[in-house]
């Protein structure tokens, strides 16, 4: 019952942005319209499962989510801006390839710094 219901609401608020969205922003517009339902469809699962079961620590899973929106959203800004900057000296899959990497290292680094992740017990792991 609840996953039809999360379902349908997905459902009618993808419609409901698609609408808004696609004129404004085209195919850019479709796909920013899908991941706002999404993140509708999951925090009324989170709030329905909590509802249900009694706290599971989602103030926890709301802090980690947060700081792995922002590590990624500063990630994405400086990698694309090494990328530009790397353009305008090598050609494109080289520019590409060392942005990449540089992301790659730059999004570990601080996943480490901000202990999203123990690096301790990562290398025990390994």
């Amino acid at each position: 019952k609840t996953p039809m219901f999360n379902g349908a609401i997905i459902l009618v608020v993808n419609v409901i942005f698609n609408l808004i969205l696609a004129p404004l922003l085209g195919i850019g517009g479709l796909a920013l319209a899908t991941s706002i339902s999404l993140i509708f469809g999951v925090t009324h699962l989170v709030y329905r499962l909590n509802k249900k079961i009694g706290n599971f620590g989602v103030g926890s899973l709301v802090i980690f989510a947060g700081k792995i929106t922002l590590l990624s959203i500063i990630v994405a800004i400086s990698g694309k801006a090494l990328y530009d900057f790397l353009l305008h000296h090598f050609t494109m899959f080289i520019s590409l390839a060392l942005s990449g990497i540089f992301a790659v290292v730059v999004f570990i680094g601080l996943l480490c710094l901000s202990k999203v992740i123990d690096i301790r017990k990562l290398a025990q792991d390994v």
